[in-house]
């Protein structure tokens, strides 16, 4: 909480005084080596914890809540979009393929294909397409 007087040095005292609930007269605490105090800044007694609070005629009090507010609970799980599964080709199977048929995975492209039930990426059914991609990217091809 924040709490900001506004005025002159002794309305400022006077709102300050009536916002805490001082009703004592004004206590001046001499410190040992230091500077005399200020007549307008003199230190009070603390009112009791639930004093009634008066103001000094014209004066203006602005309390300012610097707390965060609790962000509201959700009552419903949010939706969350989800993008289209992409679809493959056989095009981009084949193209996705070819650079691990160069670097010498013959006996993996060759089970491959026969997991699916194929003898070759031509017998793929489209329907395996997806699974297909997913098995060809564990393997180090980019899709």
């Amino acid at each position: 909480m924040k709490i900001i007087f506004e005025g002159t040095p002794e309305l400022i005292r006077q709102e300050a005084a009536a916002l805490l609930g001082f009703k004592d007269e004004p206590v001046l605490v001499e410190v040992p080596g230091a500077e005399p105090a200020h007549p307008d800044y003199v230190a009070e007694k603390i009112p009791a914890k639930d004093a009634p609070i008066k103001l000094a005629p014209g004066s203006t009090v602005v309390i300012q809540n610097n707390t965060p507010a609790t962000p509201p609970i959700p009552t419903a799980t949010p939706v969350v979009p989800t993008a289209p599964a992409k679809t493959y080709t056989l095009d981009d199977l084949i193209t996705a393929a070819a650079p691990l048929l160069d670097a010498g995975k013959f006996d993996e492209m060759t089970a491959l294909t026969r997991k699916y039930g194929a003898d070759s990426f031509m017998a793929i059914k489209e329907s395996d397409f997806g699974s297909v991609a997913a098995d060809l990217r564990a393997l180090g091809a980019k899709l």
